[in-house]
């Protein structure tokens, strides 16, 4: 395994990263390609019923199915 110097290193700046989109649970999603709130919820993922465009899950994805999913 090579290690890199320390100045070609960078720990991860979330204020640097800019805007990112996500689809949050438990609320109100407005798709940002057509303003539509009608979803289809996979499991990594949310796409607008609409226009097709996908969000990434702002909690990361996967969901237990040991525990209910409330909609």
């Amino acid at each position: 395994m090579r290690v890199l110097p320390a100045e070609h290193t960078r720990a991860i700046e979330p204020g640097l990263m800019g805007y990112r989109i996500m689809y949050h649970r438990e609320e109100a999603n407005h798709c940002p390609g057509c303003g539509n709130s009608n979803w289809h919820i996979g499991r990594l993922s949310a796409q607008c019923a609409f226009c097709d465009t996908s969000l990434p899950f702002a909690d990361g994805g996967i969901i237990s199915m040991a525990s209910p999913l409330h909609i």
